[in-house]
């Protein structure tokens, strides 16, 4: 796998970081966050042109095979799905300069969409509709925040993740080790998802999701789908950098 397809929408990225590209293309984005930025704020020169405000978010949502339980109609994967479509419509219409990407995850993560201007809602639409089902075991949020990640690249833009599982993370390293540099730099958000919240793994997302200013974490468990689809249509609102 070429590194630069990484990037791109399309391929898997392996849980077993320390056997696969992404585990270079992690740190090589570390290094860019890290030491990308002059004293002033700016870009570095190798980098790309920063974009002055707006909001680059990923739609980190879970695909592995408990996904298609069907205590919800027709399946969590299904009430995801629709979610992350209420998420692209509020956002399109208060924040046309907004740009999103998708990511879906199972044992891997998988690049559905870069990110991608959000008043492309078809692109993103179909994006989000094409999700791989059950093509391989096991949770991996590591690859998934790592794939995430990767998206950001320009400083001046405010950066979400909204992070979506039915289960525990149980394939590739402990996300508490990957996910220090993001939680620096990002707001994010963590939705667990199901018949019971004893099915997700409560004590780690609340780890990974972003503090309010009172302390409470940006985490939500959820188990309606039309209630899922109101907390995504909230999480589309206005946000500051953290």
């Amino acid at each position: 796998m070429a590194q630069n397809n990484l990037l791109r929408a399309g391929p898997a990225v392996s849980a077993n970081v320390s056997q696969n590209p992404l585990r270079r293309a992690w740190n090589r984005w570390i290094q860019c966050v890290n030491g990308g930025q002059s004293q002033s704020g700016g870009a570095s020169a190798a980098g790309p042109a920063p974009v002055q405000g707006g909001r680059d978010c990923c739609l980190v949502l879970d695909s592995s095979p408990s996904m298609d339980e069907k205590d919800w109609k027709p399946s969590r994967l299904a009430g995801a799905k629709a979610a992350a479509l209420e998420f692209i419509d509020r956002l399109a219409k208060e924040e046309p300069g907004a740009r999103v990407a998708v990511i879906f995850y199972s044992g891997r993560a998988y690049l559905s969409c870069p990110l991608t201007a959000v008043d492309q809602t078809d692109r993103l639409k179909k994006a989000i509709d094409k999700s791989r089902r059950n093509w391989i075991g096991g949770t991996s949020i590591s690859a998934a925040l790592m794939a995430a990640a990767q998206q950001f690249c320009e400083p001046n833009r405010i950066w979400q993740v909204v992070l979506l599982t039915d289960g525990h993370h149980n394939i590739g390293q402990c996300p508490k080790s990957v996910v220090g540099t993001l939680q620096s730099r990002a707001v994010i958000e963590c939705v667990g998802i199901g018949g019971n919240a004893k099915d997700v793994d409560e004590d780690l997302l609340r780890f990974l999701a972003t503090s309010y200013p009172d302390g409470r974490k940006r985490y939500r468990w959820i188990g309606q789908p039309e209630v899922l689809k109101l907390h995504f249509r909230e999480l589309a609102g206005r946000i500051t950098r953290v």
